[in-house]
C-alpha cells in the first residue's frame, strides 16, 4: 500500500492509498472531473501522525479499528516501542495492547486477554 498526498488547484491537500496512484484516487472516489482541479500528487513515507489509524488484532487473527479516543491517548502516551504494553482501565474493564508495529498507515497492537 502507498500513501499519495493529491494537491488541489486551490492549495488544499488530502491523502489518498491504494498500491498505485491510480487506485488511491479511485479508492477515495475521485472521478475524471475532480481530477481536472488536481495542481499535482507525490508519493509521501507516510500519513501524517493525525491521519494514522489504530489496529487491533486479536489472538483469532480479528482485525478491528480502535476509534474510543480515550484508548487512542492512551496507546499514544506509552509511546511506540515494539513489544511494548499498555494497560487501559474502564470501570472494572482491564484492556491490554501490546504494540506490534508502525506502517504507512497506522499502528498495530495485538489485543491481548487477561
Amino acid at each position: 500500500m502507498n500513501v499519495y498526498e493529491i494537491i488541489w488547484l486551490h492549495g488544499k491537500s488530502e491523502f489518498v492509498t491504494g498500491n498505485d496512484v491510480s487506485e488511491a484516487m479511485n479508492n477515495a472516489g475521485l472521478s475524471a472531473g475532480a481530477l481536472r482541479a488536481l495542481d499535482y500528487w507525490k508519493e509521501v513515507d507516510e500519513l501524517p501522525d493525525h491521519l494514522k489509524n489504530y489496529i487491533s488484532i486479536s489472538e483469532d487473527e480479528n482485525v478491528e479499528e480502535i476509534h474510543n479516543e480515550n484508548f487512542i491517548d492512551k496507546l499514544n502516551g506509552t509511546g511506540f516501542e515494539v513489544g511494548s504494553i499498555t494497560e487501559i482501565k474502564m470501570g472494572s474493564l482491564i484492556f491490554k495492547y501490546q504494540f506490534v508495529g508502525k506502517t504507512k498507515t497506522g499502528y498495530q497492537y495485538k489485543k491481548i486477554v487477561a
